[in-house]
């Protein structure tokens, strides 16, 4: 348990910059998935039971799930982070200004008020939230600076696997190979935080020439592709190859997601190659660039050096199910509405990636999609023929339409197997025995 000294929020009047070691350790030995008591109805798609992204076709977890795990698992109630932090030498009255002393008696009293509770979800609650606007400006920003010193607060490795552990086959494929490498690394040094396992010179070192590597053999399959052009053409594409090594090569670029911004370098290159066959090839090439959404190495290099807290959620948070709107809703004059016949579950990794791009377009990149979404769709129908979704049954025919419309009928679901009669029958039986 340590008070993470790698992206944690420095309070400058709090002069001790100490890692924070406590003699003991807790442990639970038993350790169990977060989960609600079962529903009779459900009215909302990301609720329903193994529920499966419609693009990638994973099995996705609630974000109230991700939510209720980290808090209650994760974070350190706001009572036990405050005693750690104070013994670690923080909050020493002598060296703390006014303003300071009154934001730590609030968080202190109400800490005590709420034992058990984690910060965020004390200051969440609405008497709460307004008295904290009792204060001045500065006590305020005193209050939230002592919240996230409190969020920084974290357990070693080898409690953060067995917390983690049962949610590991849900974890997409990237963040499980994380997941896995931590997993043997804590069985080595138990002690050891996620943040020091994953920053360790080796691991960080191998990691970033594996991804290195990964970068330079999707520009050398581009430059290949590039080649068949027309010699202006192939000049072009080379520019920008050449500008995209240079952006991938600067250590401290401020340009916050380099693939992203190398990926629309690319699609506004095919405004300047109108017609050419090529660059389509050339896209989904510069779509195989790692990430740290799909890409084990890439997830170890932009997150390997944060507050163990935030990896834990990193690791979990890619696979939360989303409502996709497959008509987009800020799309330039074609909003898409904010209704169910125009929503589909995707995980927020999908749901990230598609951002405003047609189903048309987006499946050359997600070839499986029509499967998926197929699959996601017989899910959603066995929930309306047993009873349990309600509200929903127009939905089927719904989305075909949506989705078919969106994809350029490249995307053409079945919903044969929807039974209205069974999912009313059912749904009375349910409401028979309520």
């Amino acid at each position: 348990m340590k008070i993470n000294a790698i992206n944690s929020y420095t309070i400058n009047s709090y002069k001790t910059q100490k890692t924070i070691q406590p003699n003991k350790v807790l442990y639970t030995n038993n350790i169990d998935t977060v989960c609600f008591k079962s529903k009779k109805y459900i009215t909302d798609l990301r609720q329903i039971p193994n529920i499966t992204c419609a693009c990638c076709g994973c099995e996705t977890i609630q974000n109230t799930t991700i939510d209720k795990l980290l808090h209650s698992k994760i974070y350190y109630p706001a009572d036990e982070a405050l005693s750690i932090l104070k013994k670690a030498g923080y909050f020493k009255r002598k060296e703390m200004s006014y303003t300071e002393q009154q934001a730590y008696n609030f968080c202190y009293t109400y800490s005590k008020l709420y034992e058990h509770e984690y910060i965020k979800d004390i200051f969440d609650k609405e008497h709460v939230k307004n008295l904290i606007k009792t204060f001045d400006k500065q006590t305020q920003n005193d209050i939230r600076k002592i919240e996230l010193m409190t969020s920084s607060v974290y357990h070693n490795s080898k409690y953060m696997v067995e917390v983690l552990r049962p949610y590991k086959n849900i974890m997409h494929s990237a963040q499980k190979e994380v997941f896995e490498l931590l997993e043997k690394e804590s069985k080595k040094t138990p002690e050891k935080t996620f943040t020091e396992i994953l920053s360790s010179p080796s691991i960080r070192k191998n990691n970033l020439y594996k991804l290195e590597k990964k970068q330079e053999m999707v520009f050398a399959e581009v430059e290949k592709i590039a080649s068949k052009m027309d010699p202006k053409s192939y000049k072009i594409v080379l520019r920008r190859i050449r500008k995209a090594k240079i952006i991938f090569d600067k250590p401290n670029s401020e340009i916050q997601n380099k693939r992203t911004y190398v990926i629309d370098m690319f699609k506004k290159l095919e405004e300047q190659l109108p017609d050419n066959p090529l660059m389509l090839q050339i896209l989904s090439k510069i779509y195989e660039l790692p990430s740290s959404k799909n890409d084990a190495n890439s997830f170890i290099i932009k997150y390997g050096t944060n507050n163990p807290n935030v990896i834990a959620e990193r690791l979990l948070r890619d696979s939360a199910a989303t409502i996709e709107h497959v008509k987009p809703k800020n799309r330039k004059n074609d909003n898409g509405e904010n209704k169910i016949s125009n929503y589909v579950v995707f995980c927020n990794s999908c749901n990230s990636e598609r951002s405003q791009m047609p189903y048309s377009e987006f499946i050359k990149f997600h070839p499986d999609m029509p499967e998926n979404s197929q699959k996601y769709l017989d899910i959603v129908i066995e929930n309306i023929n047993n009873g349990t979704l309600e509200g929903f049954d127009k939905y089927p025919h719904q989305i075909q339409k949506a989705i078919e419309d969106e994809s350029d009928s490249k995307i053409i679901l079945n919903f044969k197997t929807l039974n209205i009669l069974d999912a009313i029958k059912n749904r009375t039986s349910k409401k028979a025995h309520s």
